[in-house]
């Protein structure tokens, strides 16, 4: 009687403990073909901000959403997979992601779509004597921005995130390949503080040419 009590608790226990370990109904494993998790859009950027601050005008570049794994994994979107395929990012095993409580996670690493051959920048205004309105700034603004590039080509080893930082008019076709938060700043103000339109315009690799205006007043302390 007693072997058959403590059978009963033995089998008992393993139902308990099989219940423990069952994977949550809520969660959902798959693998990615790649390491970037989504992609932004640069051609169908809607906003910026501007700010002028410590004397350095500072521009930043938001882009809108494209596509990422969730898109790939769940609703089968080619775009994403022709990202991975474009860009080397085909990491062997494939990369983590899952589905739990209705969101969807992966490594988190977000990236623009497309690829940036060259940046310029222009005022409306006089920059100063050497930089009237309308010439070229690209001797003055600096880019900064992370890249996931190097992370992916050296067969994803090291640190995932290069930051990178140069002047526009040292930037060449492939320096901003899996471009992530853009950002804009200049060596000197204007001579004169009044209201600049400036232009920023990306070449793509595409053949396009993304052009956008930041309305700065370098008259204010601050400008958003």
């Amino acid at each position: 009687m007693k072997s058959k009590i403590l059978h009963t608790i033995y089998i008992y226990c393993l139902i308990l403990l099989s219940a423990c370990i069952k994977p949550s109904s809520n969660s959902r494993h798959y693998k990615s073909p790649g390491y970037i998790f989504m992609y932004g859009n640069l051609s169908e950027i809607k906003t910026y901000s501007s700010y002028i601050q410590d004397r350095t005008v500072l521009l930043y570049i938001h882009t809108t959403y494209y596509t990422g794994a969730e898109d790939y994994l769940l609703s089968g979107d080619q775009r994403y997979y022709d990202l991975c395929v474009k860009y080397g990012d085909l990491k062997p095993g494939g990369q983590n992601c899952h589905v739990e409580y209705g969101g969807f996670f992966g490594s988190g690493a977000v990236a623009i779509a497309e690829a940036i051959d060259a940046i310029h920048i222009t005022s409306s205004e006089d920059w100063d004597s050497e930089h009237t309105a309308g010439t070229l700034l690209d001797d003055i603004f600096f880019v900064e921005y992370d890249s996931y590039y190097r992370y992916i080509r050296n067969n994803y080893t090291g640190e995932p995130v290069e930051h990178c930082s140069k002047p526009l008019a040292d930037i060449r076709p492939g320096d901003m390949y899996l471009a992530h938060k853009i950002s804009f700043n200049a060596e000197t103000l204007p001579a004169v503080a009044k209201q600049h339109t400036l232009t920023v315009e990306f070449l793509l690799d595409t053949g396009e040419t993304i052009a956008y205006e930041a309305f700065v007043d370098f008259a204010a302390s601050e400008t958003k």
